[in-house]
């Protein structure tokens, strides 16, 4: 087991740093959907920035994917070319949905950044929010999984969620989320 320090936002936290961006510009629309994107769906900066721009086509003409309750889910292939299912709310594809509107380009990316550029971006507009630069495109994942734990998923579907092959890196986030899960763990894999 890693002794990890697992560093995440509250709901609120990110709340306020998405708050901070002004979306009067395709930058700032840009930067909101991207953070909006890392948060609801749990993906690895490298995973987000390669999500096509085709696969959110019918947010860009307004048809509706399913019904309002039901997230819009998208099959990724991840790290270590692992394929899983990662699903959107209405507020990331609303956010998605200005992204493209206000586009001037023809990238055939959602997200056409450098992964490099994502991470400085992420670490400004967080600091810009008066958080310190610890703030990165991961701390999104870490965000998600700790928020998803909380509100009680059970780990096998959680690791699913997070595409981990080893329960045991899901497990780092058990201590962060929920002492009780991180005991069970000890009590009967130890």
């Amino acid at each position: 087991m890693s002794n990890r320090t697992i560093k995440f936002l509250e709901k609120k936290d990110i709340e306020k740093i998405l708050d901070t961006i002004k979306q009067d510009e395709p930058r700032g629309v840009r930067d909101y959907a991207l953070i909006q994107v890392l948060f609801v769906t749990g993906l690895r900066i490298s995973e987000c920035i390669n999500l096509k721009r085709v696969d959110f086509a019918f947010v860009s003409t307004g048809s509706k994917h399913s019904n309002n309750d039901d997230p819009f889910q998208l099959s990724i292939v991840g790290k270590n070319q692992k394929q899983r299912l990662v699903f959107f709310n209405a507020e990331s594809l609303a956010a998605i949905q200005l992204w493209l509107k206000v586009r001037q380009d023809d990238d055939a990316r959602l997200f056409p950044i450098h992964s490099r550029w994502a991470q400085y971006m992420i670490t400004r507009r967080a600091i810009d929010a008066g958080f310190e630069a610890w703030v990165h495109p991961h701390t999104f994942r870490h965000s998600f999984a700790t928020h998803v734990l909380r509100k009680g998923a059970c780990m096998r579907i959680f690791q699913t969620l997070l595409g981990h092959s080893d329960i045991s890196t899901t497990m780092i986030y058990a201590g962060v989320a929920d002492p009780d899960l991180l005991e069970a763990h000890k009590k009967y894999m130890n």
